[in-house]
């Protein structure tokens, strides 16, 4: 059995989906983080993770997220904002969930 077909055997045996399917899961969990961090534009977190094209990495980020990089990081930090002002205010918050998970990588 050549490696590649093992590979993907095992990654479909232990997560349910394809090689593919979950490379790219790990592709856009590692660009959320980055993304969040605000030290790099999106071009350079997708020339970081191997893209030669920035529109590619965003296209590829939009199909699995729901939204561009930007509106993620934006959306981000309004959640982040809103959760501030409500602390400083004194409101008592319980929980504020996250604005969007990966799809392809939820229960993980």
């Amino acid at each position: 059995m050549p490696l590649s077909n093992y590979f993907g055997d095992l990654i479909k045996k232990e997560t349910g989906k394809t090689a593919q399917e979950y490379i790219q899961c790990r592709i856009i969990e590692l660009a959320k983080e980055r993304i969040l961090e605000g030290v790099q534009t999106v071009s350079q977190v997708a020339y970081e993770l191997g893209f030669q094209y920035p529109q590619h990495f965003s296209r590829l980020f939009k199909k699995h997220v729901g939204c561009t990089p930007n509106e993620y990081k934006q959306k981000k930090l309004d959640v982040f904002f809103r959760y501030r002002s409500l602390n400083i205010m004194g409101d008592k918050v319980l929980k504020i969930g996250t604005v969007h998970q990966c799809n392809c990588c939820l229960g993980e």
